[in-house]
């Protein structure tokens, strides 16, 4: 027995094991061929359970589900048809944490083969005990109401899930009855829940929040696809009860107002859009009145294709304004974290001239993060109309295609902002002008800062920051004092 022999006898198992989880899944395959320890090294459960697998059929995933014991999370399609018997997931013994599934890619009818698989897969994996989250993304086709009844009632009645996401494409078409995924009761359990608002996934998802209301913390239901939900059967009436829900993502629909009366509730992602009357009351209601958020993010969605003079949110930017008008009108707002994003190219003004109005009336505000131009923004920001502000944001997306910032970085705009507020950090998404044309770009200047995504300027004593906490530090941005940065006049 050679010394490499003798020293891998004496390494403890867990050791070995800790080591060999790091490694990639073709080098673990190959390591238990080395010799016998390795061999039984390599199914040890912590050489996997922090791995995700891909189960997509072919030959390559059958020695992977007959050596892996567990995984984080198993990936799979159906229909797939399995190599062999150890790479069906219906009958594994490999225990998954997470299952993501995803279904259908035509417009046929997803038939009742397919849903039994999926419903077998997720059973096979609640019976083996790991099972916390379930994922189902369901690209397009036909589910007729049967087969619909009974690939819901399988996420409904798995038993233990903390996570459960259901995704449809705009090409689905189900039908399911008000019924649907009903299967009796049982313990709470859910913590996350993401679901597509469709007029065939409403019962299902009232269902599920009304029976995991006592548990869930974050709910999301953010689709694409826009489709009106009736104001009696909006989910969103469910959630004004919940005791421990702090997250909500959600578009513009009925029963926004009701929230206002969920006082766990922390933070919000409102996606504008679309706007009616039917929705926009609830809407400016909750802003107005839920002084327990302390994280809002209003999205503005713009659409080149339905361009019209409406612009951000509808009338021109006004329901926009009257978002940010209604968040400040009792002056009691705990806002710590605003995020403003307006995609594409829509007017910013009536946005704009609200934000400023309102920036006195938001007293908590620490952060502020917009991609809208930031010549108009900077001018309105002081110690008087922000006090608490600390870190602002500037991001670069369509609306503000034609701002250069390295330009930005050397104006004296800039240079005045930090002038008048000495406790402020600003951080700007560094993106230079079109081949670096601009006045400021020819100086050849900065040119270490284009590998970093964000640029973040301070005006304070470098060893005296009054709230290290907003200097990023995890390699994305990289902070400069504003002394160092030659101001262009």
């Amino acid at each position: 027995m050679d010394s490499s022999t003798m020293l891998l006898d004496q390494l403890p198992e867990d050791l070995l094991a800790a080591v060999m989880s790091h490694l990639r899944l073709e080098d673990v395959l190959a390591l238990r061929l080395m010799c016998r320890r390795l061999a039984g090294l390599a199914q040890h459960p912590d050489v996997w359970r922090h791995r995700t697998l891909a189960v997509y059929g072919g030959p390559g995933s059958c020695p992977l589900l007959r050596l892996a014991p567990c995984a984080r999370e198993v990936s799979t399609v159906v229909p797939m048809e399995p190599a062999c018997r150890h790479g069906d997931l219906r009958t594994t013994s490999c225990a998954a944490r997470a299952l993501s599934i995803t279904m259908g890619d035509t417009l046929e009818e997803c038939g009742p083969e397919e849903v039994a698989d999926t419903v077998q897969i997720v059973k096979q994996q609640e019976a083996l005990g790991r099972l916390r989250a379930v994922s189902l993304h369901f690209l397009g086709g036909f589910l007729a109401e049967e087969t619909a009844d009974s690939l819901l009632g399988a996420l409904a009645s798995t038993r233990g899930l903390e996570k459960v996401t259901l995704r449809v494409g705009s090409r689905c078409c189900w039908q399911v009855v008000p019924a649907t995924g009903q299967r009796g009761a049982w313990a709470p359990s859910l913590k996350s829940f993401t679901c597509d608002i469709q007029p065939w996934t409403v019962a299902f998802c009232n269902y599920m929040l009304a029976g995991h209301a006592a548990t869930l913390e974050a709910v999301d239901f953010e689709d694409h696809d826009i489709c009106p939900v009736d104001a009696t059967l909006s989910p969103l009436r469910l959630l004004a009860g919940m005791p421990n829900l702090r997250q909500l993502t959600c578009r513009m629909m009925n029963g926004l107002g009701e929230v206002a009366a969920c006082e766990s509730l922390r933070a919000l992602k409102l996606t504008v859009q679309p706007v009616s009357d039917d929705n926009s009351p609830g809407a400016l209601e909750l802003l107005r009145s839920a002084h327990q958020l302390r994280s809002l993010h209003l999205f503005f969605p713009y659409d080149d294709a339905e361009e019209d003079d409406d612009g951000v949110g509808g009338g021109g930017g006004e329901f926009g304004a009257d978002l940010i008008r209604a968040l400040a009108s009792s002056g009691r707002s705990q806002v710590e974290v605003l995020s403003i994003e307006v995609v594409g190219s829509a007017p910013q003004r009536p946005l704009l001239d609200q934000l400023r109005l309102a920036l006195p009336s938001l007293p908590a505000l620490r952060r502020l993060v917009v991609d809208l131009d930031p010549d108009a923004l900077l001018r309105g920001i002081t110690p008087l109309t922000a006090p608490s502000l600390r870190s602002l944001q500037i991001r670069l997306y369509d609306s503000t295609q034609n701002v250069c910032f390295h330009a930005l970085l050397h104006s004296e705009k800039l240079a005045s902002l930090m002038s008048r507020n000495p406790l402020l950090h600003v951080e700007l998404q560094y993106l230079t002008c079109f081949q670096d044309l601009c006045d400021k770009c020819v100086l050849g200047c900065h040119r270490d800062l284009k590998s970093f995504k964000l640029v973040g300027v301070f005006a304070h004593s470098k060893d005296e920051c009054p709230s290290p906490e907003d200097h990023a530090t995890n390699g994305r941005c990289r902070w400069v004092h504003i002394n160092d940065v030659d101001v262009q006049h």
